[in-house]
């Protein structure tokens, strides 16, 4: 096996509340041969015993289509709740996080067809903020992966295999839900293929004004028991997967997924101003936040033993964050407030 890679961190920009990154990749000459008959060795069995038993590093789960259906997982926060080893929490800021045996989100390598997808700027990702409708497989692999996918993956990886197009012509689908807090998701969805082609087309909506409070939830001056403040959310995603055949041994392919989102980040239910190391409630605002993700792929096989793929991918994620003075999320005029800034008008 033969591998050359090469990654340039394009730019990373930082400007208080607005964040964008953009990161380039290529990997190119892959080639698999036959391995020599490996010479047999004599059979060495080790045993041992422990007093308290764990799982064995190096453990992958796959999810398959039928499953994330039947689940009725919405998105990939939900769909991972399957998987053994995989706990899902919600963060301060009102955003799904992913714990790996331990490990946090920054720790775990999020990838969509082989290509990293985590935050360029805080290594974090949302699962949120990714439908199941144009997933088609999750592999979720355990333990140290560093070597094979860099950086970032010490509890894990978590690869997304999309939708492609079905069998031969077009068929399409489209569903809709609603729920509490006013609940609203819909996607519509079309593939087709043909000699020499495939492609799938997806388009995702979901929204909501607010979740409800548990009802084991004691009310503070902050946050009543009915609604949490500034949950309100909505985002629309694009996704298109083409592929084409060039000649008898060729292949090219282009994926593209675009989201843009506004969400609410709850403030703290508490305010105790006596205690100088008590969390001030911040009152904030993501607005405008797009992710986007562009891919070209090759593939040539010239002998059966032998193959070469390639690919090119481009992401992209930015974002706009206000922080207000108030629960009325409109002024950041009171001087007595610090922190507070406006980056999207």
């Amino acid at each position: 096996v033969g591998a050359i890679a090469l990654q340039i961190h394009d730019r990373l920009r930082e400007r208080k509340g607005a964040r964008t990154a953009t990161l380039l990749a290529f990997l190119a000459l892959v080639g698999t041969r036959r391995a020599h008959a490996a010479q047999e060795l004599g059979k060495i069995v080790v045993t041992g015993e422990t007093g308290v038993p764990h799982p064995a590093p190096g453990l992958s789960w796959t999810l398959s289509r039928r499953q994330i259906v039947d689940s009725g997982a919405k998105n990939l926060a939900q769909a991972l709740a399957l998987v053994p080893g995989v706990y899902l929490r919600l963060a301060a800021q009102g955003v799904p996080r992913v714990n790996i045996w331990g490990f946090r989100t920054r720790q775990i390598k999020l990838l969509i067809h082989g290509d990293p997808v985590n935050s360029p700027y805080h290594g974090n990702f949302d699962t949120s903020l990714i439908p199941t409708s144009d997933i088609q497989q999750i592999i979720v692999t355990t333990g140290d992966s560093s070597v094979l996918y860099g950086s970032g993956a010490m509890g894990g990886v978590i690869n997304i295999i999309t939708r492609g197009g079905g069998s031969n012509g077009w068929d399409g689908n489209i569903d809709a839900e609603g729920g509490s807090g006013n609940y609203r998701q819909g996607s519509a969805t079309v593939a087709g293929s043909g000699r020499g082609w495939s492609s799938f087309f997806m388009v995702n909506h979901e929204s909501r004004d607010s979740f409800p409070m548990s009802s084991q939830w004691t009310p503070t001056p902050l946050q009543d028991a009915g609604q949490r403040q500034n949950s309100a959310s909505q985002q629309n995603t694009l996704y298109a997967n083409s592929r084409f055949a060039v000649g008898p041994a060729g292949q090219i392919g282009l994926t593209v997924r675009r989201t843009r989102a506004d969400y609410g980040i709850p403030p703290s239910a508490f305010d105790n101003r006596t205690d100088p190391f008590a969390s001030k409630p911040d009152y904030e605002r993501i607005h405008d936040l797009v992710d986007s993700l562009y891919q070209l792929s090759g593939l040539y096989v010239p002998a059966s033993s032998f193959q070469f793929r390639g690919w090119g991918y481009a992401t992209d994620w930015h974002e706009h964050d206000n922080r207000y003075d108030s629960a009325s999320y409109n002024s950041i005029a009171d001087p007595t407030v610090k922190g507070t800034y406006l980056l999207y008008l």
